[in-house]
């Protein structure tokens, strides 16, 4: 080492103490980067997973006001207008050749999220859906209960309630879904796929 290089380096050789606040530094330096080297993977995982489930559920979507056309289960929201969402479900149902299912619930109800959320976690359930159906959802709540629509309708007696009409908007069946639950006395509450996915194939559009 040249004389100008000791005596540029002298003060850190004559002070330990200070050599070893730097080592002590540069360990915490190495550890921030290990730590960084493992969570910085970890978290582009995570985010890559949920962006993926996103896209899975977003997946299910709408075209016209209200009516569901792919895969998305729409919240029923009291602000919407009924009437012209299930005339517009009509106009796409006789382009698409295919019935429509109306569904009558409210947020507030926890059996109409079960129906939604047996969709989600089927695919091919929600594929058959809304490959054959156009769905139409019909909020009924204490903001807006949809009275003069549903008085066309079959008197409803719970929640969810499914109609199914053809093509032109005729009623073809009223469907109690009490009736597409899973059996009594089963380990968890809901609604049965087995007979939900028999339900919707027997009102297929033919």
């Amino acid at each position: 080492m040249t004389g100008s290089r000791k005596e540029l380096y002298r003060p850190l050789f004559d002070n330990p103490r200070r050599i070893y606040d730097i080592l002590k530094r540069i360990e915490g330096y190495m550890r921030i980067l290990a730590i960084a080297f493992i969570a910085v993977p970890a978290m582009l995982f995570c985010a890559r997973a949920q962006m993926t489930d996103s896209i899975h559920f977003n997946k299910m979507n709408t075209v016209v006001a209200g009516v569901a056309v792919n895969h998305h289960q729409e919240d029923f929201d009291p602000k919407r207008d009924a009437a012209q969402d299930i005339q517009d479900a009509v106009v796409q149902a006789q382009k698409e050749q295919k019935h429509i299912l109306i569904d009558v619930g409210g947020q507030w109800c926890i059996w109409c999220r079960m129906l939604d959320t047996l969709y989600i976690k089927n695919p091919d359930l929600s594929d058959y859906l809304y490959s054959h159906y156009v769905v139409v959802k019909v909020n009924f709540s204490k903001e807006n209960k949809n009275s003069e629509v549903l008085s066309r309708f079959p008197q409803v007696s719970g929640f969810p309630h499914i109609f199914i009409l053809d093509e032109n908007g005729k009623l073809l069946h009223s469907q109690d879904t009490s009736e597409l639950e899973l059996p009594e006395g089963s380990s968890v509450k809901g609604h049965d796929k087995a007979k939900v996915f028999a339900f919707l194939k027997k009102w297929t559009h033919k």
